[in-house]
């Protein structure tokens, strides 16, 4: 399983997680990273909750966010 997302924030601190790579295509210049999983990995959820968190809250209104503070 393969995932990629942009992440401002992580994307800088990227270099220390092992299953995760930049993008292709030069897209990891702008902070795209790709994670790649085996079938048999159990992927960390708390580092997928932090990515969805923050591209939510890059993508969201600003009313939306506050909600969540």
């Amino acid at each position: 399983m393969k995932l990629s997302v942009k992440l401002a924030a992580l994307a800088r601190i990227r270099a220390g997680i092992s299953f995760t790579k930049p993008t292709g295509y030069n897209l990891g210049k702008s902070g795209w990273v790709t994670a790649s999983f085996t079938a048999k990995a159990k992927p960390p959820l708390a580092v997928l909750e932090a990515w969805l968190d923050e591209i939510y809250r890059a993508m969201a209104p600003k009313k939306l966010i506050a909600a969540l503070d």
